[in-house]
Order: structure tokens, then sequence, then C-alpha cells
């Protein structure tokens, strides 16, 4: 019966077990993400060049910033989206059909 006094020890029992495994769990997680923790931290102390993200502004030696390679200007993305917008815009206004 599940309203039995066994029955609810029994529950009782299971849900310790199942708490216990999940305390063991989150235990060896910390541990784990410490333990990452240290060795990312140890690798970035020994070589901080090579662990940099290619896109990351970084202050030159005049301590101006310097636009990354490979990156557009804001002006530059302005202007293509508004050609682009013309081009759409007349294109469509082009293909309309009159009296229809």
């Amino acid at each position: 019966m599940p309203g039995t006094p066994e029955a609810m020890f029994a529950e009782i029992v299971t849900l310790r077990k199942k708490y216990d495994d999940l305390v063991a769990f989150t235990v060896n997680l910390t541990a784990e993400r410490d333990s990452l923790s240290a060795d990312l931290a140890n690798s970035r102390s020994s070589s901080p060049e090579s662990h940099s993200h290619p896109l990351e502004v970084k202050p030159n030696k005049t301590g101006l910033y310097k636009k990354p390679d490979g990156a557009y200007s804001s002006a530059f993305v302005i202007a293509l989206c508004l050609i682009s917008c013309i081009a759409g815009w007349c294109t469509a206004s082009s293909t309309q059909t009159c009296g229809g």
C-alpha cells in the first residue's frame, strides 16, 4: 500500500539515496570546474597573445584603438545597407504591373 509506514520509509530511503548521489555529483562538478579554471588561468598567463580573440580590439602604441583585420567600418556597413534597400526598392517598383 502506498500510504503505509513501510512504503513511506522506503520512499524516504530512496529519496535520501538520490539526494546523496546529487550532492556527490555536485562536489565532483565543482572540483572539475575549479581544476578547469586553474588550467585556463595558467594557459592564459603563459601565452596571452596566442589565446586572444581574432577580432578583439586592442590599443596600439599610441593608445588609440585600431580596427581588427577583417572588420568593416560602421560607415561601410551603413552604406551597404542603404544601397541594398534602394536596390530592392527599385527592383520591386520596376516589376509592378499597372492597371491591375
